[in-house]
């Protein structure tokens, strides 16, 4: 499942910066990991 800052921010009911914080730190400890070839700031689950 491929998703990005605006799919988090529906799902969990927060905003942009607060998504995006989420994002930066679920990459930096392995849980997500970014996706090529589908724009910028897309990610998957590892």
């Amino acid at each position: 499942m491929i998703f990005g800052r605006s799919d988090v921010m529906k799902v969990i009911g927060i905003r942009s910066s607060r998504a995006s914080d989420l994002l930066k730190d679920m990459a930096e400890h392995g849980i997500i990991e970014p996706v090529c070839g589908h724009g910028k700031g897309k990610y998957r689950f590892c």
